[in-house]
């Protein structure tokens, strides 16, 4: 079992980190999910 929970691990925290992003100060992101403007984020997390 152990052998198989590994991957499933790094997998999942990968996805997790992959999550999280950063704007910089004076700019704005914009945020899309399939294409479609989804919102706008401000500076910070």
């Amino acid at each position: 079992m152990l052998p198989f929970a590994i991957p499933l691990i790094i997998i999942g925290l990968v996805i997790l980190f992959s999550s999280f992003f950063t704007v910089k100060q004076q700019s704005a992101a914009i945020v899309e999910r399939f294409g479609k403007f989804q919102s706008i984020r401000h500076s910070g997390l």
